[in-house]
């Protein structure tokens, strides 16, 4: 299947699951939410992959949410941000339900819904130089 904000590489039984939105670190938005927790549902049931690696193109893992999207929202009803934290909840659920271990490998930044990624993996790998930030804080 083609993506437009993921790049899935197989080499032998693991399969790499790149975010590939180098030019915004990486950021969530609709269509990476929905490209991810497609992706995944098939991964969960694909018997020729025993592992996923997630990581990010470019400098950054995930920068969070995509601030171009999230201005958007601002004029959002309140069903429609039902939908969108349904969106999001739905691909964090499906990551971590499933079955084959998902290793998180953070290549950059991570921030906000960047870090809520790296939560649902079963474990993640880093360089200790490696920046994390909630920027709600």
């Amino acid at each position: 299947m083609n993506y437009e904000t993921l790049v899935i590489t197989k080499k032998d039984d693991i399969t790499t699951v790149t975010l590939n939105r180098p030019d915004v670190h990486n950021a969530m938005n609709e269509t990476l939410m929905n490209e991810l927790t497609h992706c995944f549902q098939h991964l969960s049931v694909d018997d020729s992959v025993t592992a996923v690696i997630l990581t990010g193109n470019g400098k950054s893992f995930c920068a969070g949410a995509d601030l171009s999207w999230m201005k958007k929202m601002v004029t959002y009803s309140m069903a429609e941000n039902k939908k969108d934290s349904r969106l999001l909840l739905d691909m964090y659920e499906t990551i971590h339900s499933c079955p084959k271990p998902v290793i998180g490998r953070i290549n950059g930044a991570a921030f906000g819904g960047g870090i809520g990624l790296l939560a649902v993996c079963d474990i993640t790998i880093t360089l200790p130089e490696t920046l994390f930030a909630f920027s709600e804080a």
